[in-house]
């Protein structure tokens, strides 16, 4: 028989070239001690950087005692200021009832001494009116009176043309 000529490859065609096992092998049989090599390598050098566990308990606790440190001033500020916030509030409220009650008291105060001074302008504007009406009525008695005994002396005067008396000192002397 006559071999047939290997097609050449056309443009629109790929050749593929397997490798022969023995070149395989011999690949793989260098590869892979060099793989385990550098893997020892790196597992011992992760080993060699590796903290232990006192060194990580101790990290641990120094970043807790920085927390704290950090934490607890500022817990300490917040809480500070709201008792004061808390005690400015109850002196407000304490001032403002005593504020309310003192208010009360002077209200108080004020209508009894305004009461005291309306009785006690009451009773002198009475007194005042009394004295001033008694006055009044004794003056214009004592008025009235002269007037009475002036116009009966001139009535009974009329008749008359002279008076021993020394009161009279419009008539002529007897």
């Amino acid at each position: 028989m006559s071999e047939s000529p290997t097609p050449e490859p056309g443009p629109g065609t790929t050749t593929i070239t397997v490798p022969s096992p023995r070149r395989v092998l011999t690949t793989l049989a260098l590869v892979v001690p060099l793989l385990l090599a550098v893997s020892a390598a790196g597992f011992f050098v992760g080993q060699g950087t590796r903290k232990s566990d006192d060194q990580v308990a101790r990290e641990s606790r120094a970043a807790a005692a920085q927390a704290v440190a950090v934490a607890v001033p500022r817990a300490v500020k917040i809480a500070v200021e709201r008792k004061g916030a808390e005690d400015k509030a109850k002196r407000l409220r304490i001032m403002e009832r005593a504020e309310r009650r003192l208010k009360a008291r002077h209200r108080t105060v004020l209508r009894r001494v305004v009461r005291k001074l309306k009785k006690s302008g009451d009773r002198k504007a009475q007194l005042a009116y009394t004295s001033g009406s008694s006055a009044g009525y004794s003056s214009g008695r004592e008025d009235g009176h002269e007037d009475g005994v002036r116009d009966g002396i001139v009535t009974a005067s009329d008749d008359l043309s002279c008076s021993d008396d020394p009161d009279v000192a419009f008539l002529p002397y007897c």
